[in-house]
C-alpha cells in the first residue's frame, strides 16, 4: 500500500490539476502516468478514433513531429527539450496551443501545453482594427485624367495594417501630384504614421505642389514624429500641358517610366536619404518628360527587394518585366499584372503598393 502524500504534495498536486497550463507525465515509450484536465481539453479534440491518450506517443508523432523527432534524437538529455518556445499547435476551430517537452530525469518526460488561443483572437481582431484603419486612410484619392491603376498587397494575408501607402493629389486642371510612402513595420501604429504623412503631404501639395517644398516640409514633420523617421517617399508632380514630370525621392526606390518606344527608363536623378534619417538633408528634385505614351509607374520596395539579391536585380527584373507587359496591358489592369508577374516567385515577406499611370 502506496504512503499517504504529504500535505504540500497533495497542496502541489491539486494545484496541477486546477491550473490552465496542460501537464502530461509519461515514459520514454509514451504511456502516460497522470494527465490533467487542461492538457485533457486541448489534446482531446484533436484525437482520432484509434488514438488513445494512454500511448500518447503515435497521437504526437502525427499532431507535432518534430518535437518526437527531438525526443528520440537525443535520448539521454536532460532539461527542456524542444525548442524554447515550444511546438505550437493549430487545433480545431480557433483553438492553438503550444507544446513544451521536459525530460526530468531519465525515463521520465513531462509536457507542457499553454494555451494561446486568446492571443490568437486578439491578433485577429487587431488586424481586422488594422485593416479598417487602412481602408479608411487609403479611402479617397482625387480622380485623375489619365488611365492609371493601383494595387496594395499586405505581408500578410488577411492582415491590411502597414505602412505603405499611395495617394493621388489633384492640384489644378493641368497638374496631379502622386506619391507612394513606405513606413518602417507592419502594424496599426504604421499605419497611424502613414495617415499622417500621407496627410501633410496632401494638405502641402495643393497649397505648393513643388516637390522641393512638399519634400522640405514632409522632412520637417518626420523629425517631430519618431514614428516617422526612416520612412521612404517618392513624390512625382505631373504637368500635363508641359508633358512633365518634376520628381523627388526620400530613400524610396527610384519612379520607372515605360517609354512608348517600349524602353524602361528609372528616374534616378532626385535622390536623398529616408526622411529624418540625418541631421540635415536638403531635398532634391529633377525632372523628366513623360510623353503621351508613357507610363509611369510607381511602387514600394516590396515589389523589387528579395532576401540574398542584389536591389540592382531586383530593379532590372521589374524594369523587364513591366516593358513587357506596357505594350499589351490595359492601363486599367497594369498594377495587378505587375504584382502577380513580379511576386510570381514567392515573394511576399513585406507590404507591397503599386501605382501606375499612362499619359
Amino acid at each position: 500500500m502506496s504512503e499517504p502524500l504529504a500535505p504540500e504534495h497533495q497542496d502541489l498536486l491539486q494545484f496541477l490539476y486546477q491550473v490552465p497550463i496542460g501537464v502530461v507525465s509519461m515514459d520514454e515509450a509514451g504511456r502516460v502516468g497522470q494527465i490533467n484536465p487542461a492538457a485533457v481539453r486541448m489534446l482531446a479534440p484533436e484525437l482520432r478514433a484509434d488514438e488513445s491518450l494512454d500511448e500518447i506517443i503515435p497521437f504526437l508523432a502525427r499532431l507535432v513531429p518534430g518535437l518526437v523527432a527531438q525526443l528520440t534524437a537525443e535520448p539521454e538529455r536532460l532539461g527542456l527539450v524542444d525548442e524554447p518556445r515550444g511546438h505550437r499547435v493549430d487545433g480545431a476551430g480557433d483553438t492553438r496551443f503550444t507544446i513544451s517537452a521536459h525530460r526530468l530525469r531519465p525515463g521520465h518526460i513531462l509536457l507542457s501545453l499553454t494555451d494561446i488561443s486568446e492571443e490568437r483572437r486578439l491578433l485577429a481582431d487587431q488586424r481586422r482594427r488594422g485593416a479598417r484603419l487602412q481602408r479608411a486612410l487609403l479611402g479617397h484619392i482625387d480622380a485623375a485624367p489619365h488611365a492609371m491603376s493601383v494595387e496594395y498587397q499586405p505581408a500578410h494575408v488577411g492582415d491590411l495594417s502597414g505602412g505603405d501607402w499611395y495617394d493621388i493629389i489633384r492640384v489644378d486642371e493641368r497638374r496631379h501630384a502622386y506619391v507612394v510612402g513606405d513606413v518602417v513595420g507592419h502594424d496599426i501604429e504604421a499605419s497611424a504614421t502613414m495617415g499622417q504623412l500621407r496627410s501633410v503631404i496632401r494638405a502641402n501639395a495643393t497649397i505648393d505642389p513643388d516637390p522641393a517644398v512638399v519634400m522640405g516640409r514632409t522632412e520637417a514633420f518626420a523629425r517631430a514624429i519618431r514614428s516617422a523617421r526612416c520612412a521612404t517617399l517618392a513624390y512625382v508632380l505631373h504637368d500635363d500641358t508641359a508633358h512633365k514630370l518634376s520628381y523627388s525621392c526620400a530613400g524610396h526606390p527610384p519612379p520607372l517610366v515605360l517609354r512608348a518606344d517600349g524602353r524602361a527608363e528609372f528616374l534616378t536623378d532626385a535622390r536623398r536619404p529616408p526622411l529624418a534619417a540625418f541631421d540635415e538633408t536638403n531635398p532634391i528634385v529633377a525632372s523628366a518628360a513623360f510623353r503621351p505614351g508613357d507610363t509611369l509607374v510607381l511602387y514600394s520596395d516590396g515589389l523589387v527587394e528579395r532576401r540574398g539579391e542584389p536591389l540592382d536585380r531586383g530593379l532590372e527584373r521589374l524594369g523587364e518585366v513591366a516593358a513587357a507587359l506596357a505594350g499589351t496591358t490595359p492601363a486599367s489592369e497594369l498594377a495587378q499584372r505587375l504584382l502577380t508577374a513580379a511576386t510570381d516567385d514567392g515573394a511576399g515577406a513585406d507590404d507591397i503598393c503599386v501605382l501606375t499611370l499612362r499619359a
